[in-house]
């Protein structure tokens, strides 16, 4: 009632959040270079999210997206959960990246925290079968993991001299 009888003596006052948002966490600092790595991504003072939608993520250098799901979001924390996409590491055994956050809502908010691909070596899992005739024609099944698929592959059993090519698509 006072502000009615003497409006120049009253004043309103609005308030903002100026906390600036943060990660706070991440799960892991490295993967594999063939990508797949699950990353728990979490912020402070983030502004409330309802769907993954709203956040962009990427691997720079390249512009390589992540796909991103979200957690949680509420006043305290916003958790995401980002899978790495595969990274072309060349002849190098692992590369520093930048992972890179964007809200979409606010395309001035980017956030970044650096990620190491670490090269996967080719693991043979299993043989099959172990022993054949000495003559030949026997089939193998050789089951691997993390294998790149060159165009030959060579395998040499104890010496030069017992050396056999595959070469893919012949």
């Amino acid at each position: 009632q006072y502000c009615q009888v003497n409006p120049s003596l009253c004043f309103s006052m609005e308030y903002y959040n100026d906390q600036v948002p943060y990660i706070s966490q991440v799960s892991i600092s490295q993967g594999t270079d063939f990508g797949g790595d699950q990353l728990s991504v979490q912020f402070q003072n983030f502004p409330v999210i309802t769907t993954s939608h709203l956040i962009d993520a990427s691997i720079q250098p390249g512009n390589v997206a992540a796909s991103v799901y979200l957690v949680q979001s509420n006043s305290f924390i916003t958790q995401i959960m980002l899978t790495t996409p595969r990274y072309n590491l060349g002849n190098a055994n692992d590369a520093s990246v930048q992972v890179e956050i964007t809200l979409l809502t606010n395309p001035m908010s980017i956030f970044n925290f650096n990620f190491l691909y670490v090269h996967t070596p080719a693991e043979i899992v299993s043989v099959f079968p172990t022993q054949g005739l000495a003559s030949g024609k026997q089939t193998v099944l050789i089951q691997t993991k993390y294998f790149p698929i060159p165009m030959n592959i060579q395998k040499c059993i104890s010496n030069q001299s017992y050396c056999l090519t595959v070469t893919f698509g012949s």
